[in-house]
């Protein structure tokens, strides 16, 4: 049968016959069979999903080989950008002001989309092949590091140079460390790996991703909505603050 856009189910006989359909719902794809002329199947299993390429869109070819080893420079500073919000709101979670909620809730996302970002973040720096210790020392220092630098400027501001002095090395300090850190092989290939992660492109996402389908596709609601969530799902999106 000719595939469309959406689900696709497989239906198989009692003779064993067996075909390939596309529908919304189990019962689409036993309707489909029975007007075709093949009969009622006696099973119908969720078998993916199908899609038509648009035959308009430009297309390229010869693309460079990107891997999560090695991504493009455009993902690979994305992912830095992600793993640098990810440690502010892991140093200084944002907390909207109770005397002007309205204010705080127009300046700022709201507290689950923060906390679905952290989760997913944390998620994806867990399930790095490499050792996720290595990214998490890169975030702790950093994150030291801005602390130290707020202290430093709060000393200066009120006459206590010193202090300011004492912060400031420490600034210093931790803003090395986490540069060494960043040129580590180690390192360098989570950040490629999280760049696809982020776009959900690591091959160990699909299983999930396709579960996650198929649980859509069992609630009845239509190819567009399984769709925008699906993409909503695979992909990470940093806040913006």
């Amino acid at each position: 049968m000719t595939p469309e856009n959406g689900p696709t189910w497989i239906c198989i006989f009692s003779d064993h016959r067996s075909t390939y359909v596309n529908g919304p719902r189990p019962a689409d794809a036993v309707a489909e069979c029975k007007a075709s002329g093949l009969g009622i199947p006696d099973v119908v299993h969720y078998a993916g999903y199908s899609a038509e390429p648009d035959v308009q869109a430009p297309t390229r070819t010869h693309l460079p080989a990107i891997t999560p080893e090695k991504p493009d420079k455009r993902s690979g500073r994305r992912a830095e950008l992600v793993l640098t919000i990810y440690g502010l709101l892991r140093a200084d979670f944002p907390i909207g002001s109770i005397l002007k909620p309205d204010e705080a809730a127009a300046r700022l996302p709201s507290a689950s989309a923060l906390r679905d970002f952290l989760a997913n973040v944390g998620l994806a720096i867990e399930r790095l092949s490499v050792d996720p210790r290595i990214v998490d020392r890169v975030i702790e220092n950093q994150s030291k590091a801005w602390i130290a630098a707020a202290r430093e400027t709060n000393a200066a501001r009120t006459g206590k140079w010193k202090s300011a002095e004492v912060w400031k090395e420490r600034k210093i300090r931790y803003r090395q460390h986490a540069k060494r850190l960043r040129k580590r092989v180690g390192y360098r290939k989570a950040i490629g790996e999280l760049a696809f992660a982020i776009d959900g492109l690591l091959p160990q996402n699909e299983i999930a991703e396709e579960n996650f389908r198929a649980a859509l596709v069992d609630t009845g609601l239509s190819a567009d909505d399984i769709r925008s969530l699906v993409n909503r799902y695979r992909r990470i999106n940093a806040p913006k603050l």
